[in-house]
């Protein structure tokens, strides 16, 4: 999963992607994504659980 972009300083863009193609995308509040050194383009592992996201991990490339 990738964070795509931070959209207004409220709003941050996660790509979910399966064998490197997109197949979702979840708008979620810029407070759910982990802080250091998290930016656009990082890599996260996302944790799903009925539909909803329940857990973002920042993964270092």
């Amino acid at each position: 999963m990738e964070l795509a972009e931070v959209v207004d300083a409220e709003t941050a863009v996660i790509l979910i992607e399966d064998d490197g193609e997109v197949r979702d995308q979840r708008d979620i509040p810029v407070e759910r994504v982990p802080e250091d050194p998290c930016k656009e383009g990082s890599v996260l592992a996302v944790t799903i659980e009925s539909g909803e996201i329940k857990r973002l991990e920042y993964r270092p490339e």
